[in-house]
């Protein structure tokens, strides 16, 4: 027997497919598709669209706020790069990699994007790069809030 869903509210559907997961039934829900990074605008979407569910779903009482917060980036960055069909190639010096950068002051905001092309920089985890400037600007606007738990 199989069971067959749609779920608009991404919440309930992390929620009813660990539930069902746990108890070894399985399940097949229909998700909207992702087409374009700018259909990423919640950490809810970027779950959906890797057909993941949320890994602290139990633990966000215990877990420390800029570590869930990194995890959400993350994972946001992962669905985005995967509809860009992207991967940062560490090896390769001539690809461009994206990332955000803020004022760290009051008020806390979005400055500008920077680049690397073979290494990565201290101030930017490897998992957190992009493969353009114009897709880092969206990412580093969209996610401010997120951002800032991160990093302060």
């Amino acid at each position: 027997m199989e069971l067959k869903i749609n779920v608009d509210d991404c919440s309930l559907s992390n929620k009813l497919v660990k539930f069902l997961k746990d108890n070894n039934i399985c399940v097949n829900i229909t998700h909207k598709s992702f087409n374009s990074y700018k259909d990423i605008t919640s950490f809810e979407d970027a779950l959906e669209c890797l057909g993941e569910v949320d890994e602290y779903v139990d633990y966000h009482a215990v877990v420390k706020s800029h570590h869930y917060a990194l995890y959400k980036l993350e994972t946001i960055i992962k669905a985005i790069n995967k509809i860009e069909n992207w991967e940062p190639n560490w090896q390769n010096y001539n690809q461009k990699k994206c990332y955000p950068w803020f004022f760290l002051g009051s008020p806390f905001r979005f400055f500008d994007t920077y680049y690397r092309n073979a290494f990565t920089y201290a101030g930017c985890a490897s998992r957190l790069y992009l493969p353009s400037s114009e897709i880092a600007t969206y990412v580093g606007k969209e996610f401010l809030n997120l951002w800032k738990e991160y990093m302060l």
